[in-house]
């Protein structure tokens, strides 16, 4: 997008600029380590994106969603047009059970929503059917990214997840295990609960007590993994 500013101070412009391509180099780069998730029509402020990543860190490393939150309201204050940075924001309240405010925040990017990348417009569709309880479109909005990036491992996860929560183990199961490698490389340990579930739904307890204690080797400090070791552990005694 063209980069405006007065004429009295070009320095702004050139340095508005400068950020703009900052961000579409690092942007790129990011999208070419992890897939699909960086896929932008406009490249963010680079100072923006630096703080969508320290947020994202929170937020995926450590599911720490409320620590998370100030980081993403920061790049969208800095890039108002920075509408990934907006949907995670918006994923952090719901995953906090503030719905009123992820609300709003899908409504803001409603108004953009003809600047949208068909990834972006993918995930956005997905929010607005997480905010209405539509697992069936949760599932489908997701399959289309997956299928648009085979490599990224978020749209796996989340079609695993989704199908889990309308009991179809048999479609979660090979979503998690694609996705399984990836979310664990990014410390998400939802992962592990995810594939538990879709292995007790088809009553695979041997799997599921296999995949529970994986996950406390990989993240010995979550306690929810106990909890699912000993749910585990009833069937087979």
């Amino acid at each position: 997008d063209p980069v405006a500013g007065p004429a009295s101070d070009p320095m702004r412009v050139i340095d508005a600029l400068r950020e703009r391509v900052v961000g579409a180099v690092v942007v790129t780069g990011q999208h070419d380590r992890e897939g699909g998730g960086a896929t932008v029509l406009k490249a963010p402020m680079y100072s923006a994106y630096r703080e969508f990543l320290e947020g994202r860190e929170r937020f995926q490393r450590h599911q720490d969603y409320r620590g998370a939150i100030p980081y993403f309201e920061r790049a969208v204050a800095l890039d108002s047009s920075f509408k990934m940075a907006m949907q995670f924001l918006a994923v952090a309240h719901v995953n906090l059970g503030q719905y009123a405010a992820a609300d709003s925040l899908v409504r803001r990017v409603d108004a953009m929503r003809d600047r949208l990348a068909p990834t972006e417009r993918d995930m956005h569709e997905w929010l607005r059917a997480v905010l209405r309880g539509d697992w069936d479109e949760t599932v489908r909005r997701q399959q289309a990214i997956a299928a648009r990036d085979p490599q990224y491992p978020l749209p796996h996860y989340l079609i695993g997840l989704h199908s889990v929560r309308r009991l179809r183990p048999d479609v979660a199961l090979p979503a998690l295990l694609a996705s399984d490698s990836g979310m664990t490389a990014r410390g998400w340990a939802p992962q592990i609960g995810a594939l538990a579930d879709a292995y007790h739904q088809l009553g695979r307890h041997e799997d599921e007590l296999a995949t529970v204690a994986r996950g406390r080797r990989l993240f010995p400090t979550n306690r929810t993994l106990l909890a699912r070791a000993l749910r585990a552990h009833a069937p087979l005694r």
